[in-house]
């Protein structure tokens, strides 16, 4: 099932006014993060009068491109991500209507009964510090210490400031995530919505912050401004090869306490991180992800012996013992989305890392004792039901 939410974002600004400022805010951040290395390459950036829409490439052009197609016609707007390696495996779909209420509206975007039904609503509210991450906290963007010299606007204060602040307007977002990929599904959706969450709230609190900057600005200001960030961005060397996962490994009949198993350069060695997983350790493991027969402290081997594997020293004791090195370089140059993303991929690959050792360790019973071409021949019978349930999953209704 696709993963849907309502973002409500409530601003002390005019619907009119919003439109400069939304594309006033994009437009900085984008020059802004591509000063500090990252950014993207604009290719056509025109609002639409028809029912295409303007298409960019954002990634290298491989297997891991993404094309996103946007609709622009405010105060209702479109958005839509896919990749052509995933086709319909892989889809993010935002629908964004702006309003001049306080985010009471129920149904801004004519949802069906059915979406009303699954969807989770999300009134975010942009002064709350709890939500940013710490890194990307910014004194000179918080609502609740500014003041606009040229309106008079805020500092947003209290619980209920949203209700009492003049004007009002709110952006409403519904936010569709759709990865279909065995083990992967539930993990990405997620993280994609986590993303999105504080990209919404960084932008909105700059936003604010910057009303003395943007109020005032005509339209013809503002896509003067777009064809500067444009050229900037484009002539920007950091275009290519914006997104790599690099993972290598080395197995040894060691117990973790090989120094340089991968043979690091010392410029390496110096900014990386060791995280030596136990596997016996529930509190890694996402509640909804624990199966009680995968873990390593209740399992006991017929085949083998071994197990069950208890006490925070099973790892000096176990016979046999091997442990498998795995140094993880991620690199995701994106504006905005840089440090988040690098981070989210870290956290997903050491959960599945985790998940996969717990399932390997509490089926020794299966697999102990194949042979090279027993596995061949089960890495075949996998890989095609596999791809008759995901070309099951990946179609559309009619």
């Amino acid at each position: 099932m696709v993963l849907l939410k309502e973002y409500r974002i409530t601003n002390n600004c005019t619907v009119e006014e919003y439109q400069i400022a939304q594309l006033y805010a994009v437009a900085k951040m984008s020059l802004s993060e591509t000063n500090n290395g990252e950014g993207v390459e604009v290719l056509k950036n025109e609002p639409y009068t028809n029912s295409t829409g303007s298409v960019r490439s954002i990634l290298p052009e491989s297997v891991l491109q993404i094309h996103e197609e946007a609709w622009n016609g405010y105060p209702h707007c479109k958005t839509v991500v896919t990749n052509p390696f995933m086709k319909n495996k892989f889809k993010v779909i935002t629908e964004s209507m702006h309003l001049p209420d306080r985010g009471q509206s129920e149904n801004a975007l004519n949802l069906s009964p059915e979406n009303i039904k699954i969807r989770k609503v999300d009134h975010i509210d942009i002064t709350k510090d709890e939500d940013i991450e710490k890194k990307s906290y910014k004194k000179e963007e918080d609502p609740k210490l500014f003041n606009s010299k040229k309106t008079g606007r805020g500092p947003l204060i209290g619980p209920n400031w949203r209700d009492t602040c003049e004007p009002a307007m709110t952006c409403y977002k519904v936010v569709t995530a759709e990865f279909i990929w065995f083990g992967l599904q539930g993990t990405i959706e997620s993280l994609i919505h986590k993303t999105m969450r504080q990209l919404m709230i960084e932008l909105h609190r700059r936003l604010y912050a910057e009303t003395d900057i943007w109020y005032g600005m005509t339209m013809a200001d503002l896509r003067q401004l777009e064809l500067e960030a444009t050229k900037e961005l484009d002539s920007n060397p950091f275009m290519k090869n914006k997104f790599k996962v690099i993972t290598e490994s080395m197995h040894l009949p060691d117990r973790g306490q090989t120094e340089n198993a991968l043979n690091l350069s010392p410029e390496n060695i110096k900014i990386r991180k060791v995280d030596h997983i136990d596997i016996t350790k529930d509190e890694d493991i996402e509640k909804k992800s624990y199966k009680k027969e995968e873990d390593p402290k209740l399992f006991n081997s017929k085949k083998t012996g071994r197990g069950p594997l208890i006490g925070p020293n099973w790892r000096d004791t176990c016979e046999p013992a091997m442990t498998c090195y795995k140094v993880v370089t991620a690199e995701f140059i994106w504006f905005g989305l840089q440090g988040t993303i690098e981070s989210l991929i870290h956290k997903t690959m050491r959960q599945l890392m985790i998940e996969l050792h717990r399932r390997l360790y509490a089926e020794t019973d299966i697999w102990y004792g194949m042979t090279m071409a027993d596995l061949r021949q089960l890495e075949l019978e996998a890989t095609k039901e596999l791809d008759s349930k995901i070309k099951v999953s990946s179609k559309q209704p009619e």
